[in-house]
């Protein structure tokens, strides 16, 4: 009799797993596919590999990356431009990018509002005002934050990539942010 439930058994094994199930294996059959080598071991590759090509990756969260820079800083604007920027057009679908415009700045209260110091001075403070009212005021920041990091002139290209980028955004509104409570 238990013959028979052997050779039943080693049938359904067989029909459920297309025979693959090895009996080395040592994983309970949860854990075949939580590892290549616990799928090689039990002799399910190919079946473990098939279901994660039919699996939904729509269901992942989406890789959240927050940048905290200066938007004179050389090594900043490198990263951003060359190498943040980039991967954000190829891989927006699946990234959440949050960038933070402040960096190696000091803040001091003075009469109930807020003074910055920054490492690359007084400019660099303005350039990261304007680009935290832009990150507030329109969801085209990214490709406009990009636009100036990567001129020649911070500061002064900012009005020309918002126009480029948002034409209905008007640079008054901008600067009323920046000189404002939100900037």
């Amino acid at each position: 009799m238990k013959g028979h439930l052997l050779l039943i058994l080693t049938v359904w094994l067989n029909t459920q797993f297309g025979g693959a199930v090895l009996s080395s294996c040592t994983h309970p059959p949860s854990k075949w596919c939580s590892s290549l080598d616990s799928a090689i071991e039990c002799g399910v590759l190919k079946q473990c590999l098939e279901s994660n090509f039919t699996r939904s990756h729509d269901q992942a969260d989406k890789v959240e990356v927050a940048l905290y820079y200066e938007s004179l800083c050389p090594g900043c604007r490198d990263f951003l431009v060359f190498s943040l920027f980039p991967t954000w057009l190829m891989l927006n679908d699946i990234m959440t990018v949050t960038l933070v415009p402040y960096g190696n700045a000091q803040e001091k209260s003075v009469g109930g509002k807020y003074v910055f110091e920054c490492q690359h001075g007084e400019q660099e403070c303005l350039g990261n005002l304007i680009e935290s009212c832009l990150l507030n005021m329109t969801d085209l920041a990214i490709p406009m934050i990009f636009c100036m990091e990567s001129s020649t002139d911070v500061i002064n290209n900012g009005q020309m990539c918002t126009k480029l980028y948002k034409p209905d955004l008007s640079w008054d509104s901008v600067m009323k942010c920046v000189k404002g409570d939100l900037g």
